[in-house]
């Protein structure tokens, strides 16, 4: 072999020594991106720790206080759950969400405090439950919170749980029954006479009187709308964790809006019916995310008994009037429509 072909056989050997590590390297670049977005989707923790340790074991009728720790990066909101009463085998007593707060990493903590009840001795589980997260971008997603393992021990001692033999049933006399009868009677006499003399005060009313007008609301759509929406911002309810209530006064208040600007039934109607019959009325409607956003939200409040953040409750009177702001007809378009009304401002 000439010189020539070994240095030929030497440039070969690079060239695919390069592509190999060019290969090598494309590789690397696609599992380290794998890790990255793994890691951003296990960037939201969420548990349940006992918030208070214990000296001794938890017994029997003991309040045990826990809380719900959701860690979660700060741009996202975080709804978190409404405990029933009775959850699975707990008692749930009171419950309460904390302030955010800031961890270690940057990422913020949403808590739930709620202090619990077991009747029975044995090993218990917290049941499943999920918390929805609202990314920066709008969208919802849901995780899983990590269930938390209780151990409830016997107050009783070993000779106190030994059964015994029952003792014999206590023998009470039988009440007199004469004064019930006496008041019943009495309470009918009473209703008698209260129902006779509201017939009497019904039927001296004159018939002929015409009752008030009920006064007609000529205003337009969008203007009782920005003044029930500034009534509501007024009330202030999510600081006082009214969230049921608030979230119900803002949903209703576009549901009147959408009924009087498309004339489309939407108070008695589920989030997805409003939509199906927008779409027939106006297949074009603006906004048309924004309002189903705003009325599924207030759902998740209202019949998931979510709890949101005050921050997020309060947002949505803004996200309201947004959406009267898009959807709300030009001047001339109401002009048009009335013209015989005055056009004031």
């Amino acid at each position: 072999m000439t010189r020539i072909d070994t240095m030929e056989l030497m440039r070969e050997g690079r060239r695919r020594g390069l592509l190999a590590l060019l290969m090598l390297g494309a590789c690397l670049l696609v599992q380290a991106c794998s890790v990255i977005a793994q890691a951003q989707q296990e960037a939201v923790s969420a548990v349940w720790e006992v918030a208070q340790a214990s000296e001794s074991a938890w017994t029997v009728g003991d309040v045990i206080p826990l809380q719900l720790l959701v860690t979660h990066p700060a741009d996202v909101s975080v709804s978190l759950p409404e405990l029933p009463a009775s959850w699975g085998s707990f008692e749930v007593s009171t419950q309460e969400v904390a302030e955010q707060t800031g961890a270690s990493d940057g990422r913020a903590i949403s808590r739930l405090a709620a202090s619990v009840i077991l009747w029975a001795p044995g090993e218990y589980e917290t049941p499943p439950i999920k918390v929805i997260l609202r990314e920066p971008d709008g969208s919802l997603r849901e995780a899983s919170v990590q269930p938390l393992r209780l151990v409830i021990e016997s107050v009783l001692t070993e000779e106190q749980s030994e059964k015994r033999d029952l003792k014999p049933q206590a023998s009470l006399p039988r009440p007199p029954i004469w004064p019930w009868v006496v008041a019943g009677l009495a309470a009918a006499g009473l209703a008698f006479f209260a129902a006779r003399r509201l017939a009497r005060r019904l039927r001296g009313r004159s018939l002929d009187g015409a009752a008030s007008a009920v006064p007609v609301d000529d205003r337009l759509p969008e203007e009782i709308a920005y003044e029930e929406l500034e009534r509501i911002e007024a009330l202030d309810l999510p600081s006082r964790r009214e969230f049921k209530r608030h979230y119900t006064l803002v949903a209703d208040c576009v549901r009147v809006y959408v009924e009087g600007l498309y004339k489309v039934p939407a108070m008695d109607r589920t989030t997805g019916e409003v939509m199906t019959a927008l779409r027939k009325v106006s297949p074009d409607i603006s906004a048309a995310g924004l309002l189903r956003a705003l009325l599924e939200e207030a759902d998740l409040v209202k019949f998931a008994k979510l709890v949101p953040s005050v921050q997020s409750a309060r947002s949505t009177v803004g996200e309201a009037r947004r959406f009267v702001d898009t959807t709300r007809p030009s001047r001339e378009e109401v002009e048009s429509s009335a013209p015989g009304r005055a056009t004031g401002g």
